[in-house]
């Protein structure tokens, strides 16, 4: 669970009950996952998927490094326009 600034509480993302794509894309150059609903974003901000608040970029780098490798973002996951 996570708490909005509105003090909502909000479910992280289950992968065993939800679907990845109803929640989330990758950003148009395949470095962050973006939130694209409450769960989503609660997730993000909860797991610090994209590394913003320890802020030490590594998994920016293992991304950047994977698109290099042609290895990432998965080809069925959506990415943003």
């Amino acid at each position: 669970m996570a708490i909005r600034q509105t003090g909502d509480i909000i479910p992280i993302f289950n992968p065993r009950k939800q679907k990845w794509l109803d929640h989330f894309l990758w950003s148009a150059d395949g470095l962050k996952i973006i939130g694209i609903t409450a769960t989503g974003r609660a997730t993000c901000n909860r797991l610090d998927l994209n590394d913003e608040r320890h802020n030490e970029g590594s998994i920016i780098k293992a991304r950047r490094f994977w698109i290099k490798g042609g290895w990432h973002p998965p080809d069925e996951d959506p990415r943003q326009s």
